[in-house]
């Protein structure tokens, strides 16, 4: 059994890669990625039940389907696996279409979010795929290879059985120390940026933009303080030192995140810092929490902020109110923090009128930048169904999907009260708001150097300073090193 694990490249798709409006030091260019967390987990999972496998990457290593070819000729897979996400799906089904033609003999199994979002109907849009991986799959996976790929006693899987199509609900695994956390075997590490952390999983909130809670069931599962100080020190002794957090609600439950940040502190991580580059619930980040976590290192935050008053929010089933966020942003800016603030534009109801006071408080607080997007119905969202059912949108779904970029200021549906016009409007707005938001940053920043902060403040926030800087690795890497040292000022 031989086992190929494939991470397809969607960033013509998804932007990933290429010039982001929004961010800061990233654009085209070749800027390597962090290593894809969720193959991690699953490469970690095969290692420890023996199996055979190899990663290709053609994100950050394998730049051609011809390569990808070659390579794959070479290891000769029994079983060839890819990663999946909806924006972009088609590419991901015309990569299967090859594998299957080029590899007749080879058993083709896909994962990831689309998966779960779809269930049986991506074996009809797929029909070179054999099994599909519901939600997790690191004991699923496993459990399929070593049963000589038969799915019939496999939890968490879709697959046909004659004519009909099989979906066995997933069982996910409560104690996710069970799974523990990718070393990375298979990478070759000097290609990649600093690699992520994630000490919980799932989120048991229900955006009505949110995926996370149908591939995770809606449940909240920590890992133990023990085993993320564990994965940390075994970094920190490979050198790295800022650790980006990307769990999708790391606050969630203070009494965690209070015993994790006594753990940090009592390993002396000297010189360590903690990004949370997730959206940090207002509601359950306290200034007492916030406080105790920047004493143990954490420095940037990263707040989902969604909608500047409480109608907005209500409408997205946040379970916030505007008041608290805001009283959020003001703490983490008051302590300290490096705050980043993300918004989203195209809730039911919502008008132009709405966006301007999301635009307000971006402005209102000394914040680093921030960042609106434009709403992406997904398939099983509570968005979708509204925006399909009112048939909102401009364009079919398999079309909006794969057109999708994440600096895409088109929005991808109307309403009466926010015609498509003022939707382009309100991105653009943003666009000078964030631009603003960061020289003001960089100025703040500067203040050592007197009057030559404001001409270097102004530079460094345009557009095409960061285009500049993200066309050249080295350049790049130094661009990061003086934001880092930043922070520090």
């Amino acid at each position: 059994m031989k086992f190929a694990l494939i991470y397809p490249n969607y960033s013509d798709i998804t932007g990933r890669g290429e010039f982001r409006r929004f961010e800061i030091f990233a654009g085209r260019g070749k800027i390597p990625e962090r290593p894809h967390v969720g193959l991690g987990y699953l490469s970690e999972a095969l290692i420890r039940n023996g199996i055979d496998h190899e990663l290709f990457d053609m994100n950050n290593v394998i730049e051609t389907y011809p390569e990808l070819k070659k390579q794959l000729k070479h290891y000769r897979p029994t079983v060839i696996g890819l990663t999946m996400v909806t924006p972009g799906y088609l590419k991901g089904y015309e990569l299967i279409k090859k594998l299957k033609k080029d590899f007749p003999k080879a058993e083709i199994v896909v994962g990831g979010p689309h998966v779960s979002m779809k269930l049986t109907e991506i074996l009809k849009e797929a029909p070179e795929v054999d099994v599909g991986f519901v939600s997790e799959a690191e004991q699923s996976l496993p459990e399929y290879l070593k049963a000589g790929c038969k799915p019939e006693k496999i939890k968490g899987v879709v697959y046909r059985k004659g004519r009909r199509l099989i979906y066995t609900p997933a069982e996910l695994e409560l104690n996710v120390d069970e799974l523990g956390w990718p070393k990375y075997e298979k990478w070759d590490l000097g290609k990649y940026s600093d690699v992520s952390l994630y000490t919980s999983r799932g989120c048991p909130f229900r955006c009505v933009f949110c995926t996370i809670g149908k591939f995770n069931q809606s449940r909240f599962r920590p890992r133990s303080s023990a085993s993320v100080i564990e994965e940390i020190g075994y970094w920190y002794d490979r050198g790295q030192r800022l650790f980006p957090v990307e769990d999708d609600n790391f606050c969630f439950d203070d009494k965690r995140i209070y015993d994790l940040c006594d753990a940090i502190e009592a390993a002396n991580f000297k010189g360590a810092t903690f990004a949370l580059g997730q959206g940090v619930r207002a509601d359950k980040a306290s200034r007492e929490l916030l406080k105790r976590m920047y004493e143990v290192g954490f420095k940037y935050a990263t707040i989902a902020v969604e909608g500047g008053n409480n109608k907005v929010l209500r409408a997205l089933r946040k379970g916030e109110t505007i008041e608290r966020i805001e009283k959020t942003i003001k703490d983490a800016c008051d302590i300290g923090y490096e705050v980043r603030l993300l918004f989203v534009v195209g809730a039911k109801g919502e008008t132009w009128e709405d966006v301007k006071d999301s635009l307000r408080v971006a402005e209102k607080y000394p914040v680093m930048y921030s960042r609106f997007n434009n709403l992406l119905p997904i398939p099983g969202t509570e968005l979708y169904d509204w925006v399909e059912g009112e048939k909102l949108t401009f364009k079919k779904p398999e079309e909006y999907l794969n057109e999708y970029a994440m600096d895409y200021t088109e929005p991808f549906y109307e309403t009466p009260e926010f015609p498509a016009e003022e939707r382009r409007q309100a991105i653009v707005e943003s666009d000078k708001v964030n631009q603003k938001l960061f020289q003001r940053y960089l100025a703040r920043k500067l203040e050592v150097l007197g009057p030559l902060r404001y001409p270097l403040a102004y530079l460094g926030s345009r557009k095409q300073t960061q285009l500049m800087v993200s066309r050249f690795p080295w350049l790049y890497k130094l661009a990061l090193e003086v934001r880092r040292g930043l922070v520090a000022c």
